[in-house]
């Protein structure tokens, strides 16, 4: 089954920041990363939920690796502005055990 695609109907990053060109030399990339993902944050919130630009986006756009955009998205999560929301069967719990697991080898 193919997944349901999520409506994004976020501003492009460029127009919310349009003076970015790249990080100073003596920046601390991922405190700067945060409070730029704050301000993002701050600019689009509505009343309710929306989703967030893909982390794939904010990795390109801001030109900071995947380990430092998933830092500052965890980040972000623990101070309660985002939430993350994964697959449709994260917080299920198995009701059965497989029979193939479940068995006891004896000797």
């Amino acid at each position: 089954m193919a997944r349901k695609p999520w409506p994004r109907d976020l501003p492009a990053l460029t127009t919310l920041h349009p003076n970015f060109h790249g990080w100073p030399a003596q920046a601390n990339v991922l405190h700067d990363l945060i409070d730029r993902l704050r301000q993002t944050i701050d600019r689009v919130r509505t009343d309710q939920d929306r989703c967030f630009y893909p982390q794939t986006a904010v990795t390109r756009f801001f030109g900071v690796s995947p380990r430092t955009t998933t830092l500052a998205y965890q980040a972000l999560v623990r101070e309660g502005l985002l939430r993350c929301v994964r697959g449709s069967a994260t917080d299920r719990k198995s009701t059965r055990l497989n029979s193939s697991h479940s068995s006891v080898s004896r000797m």
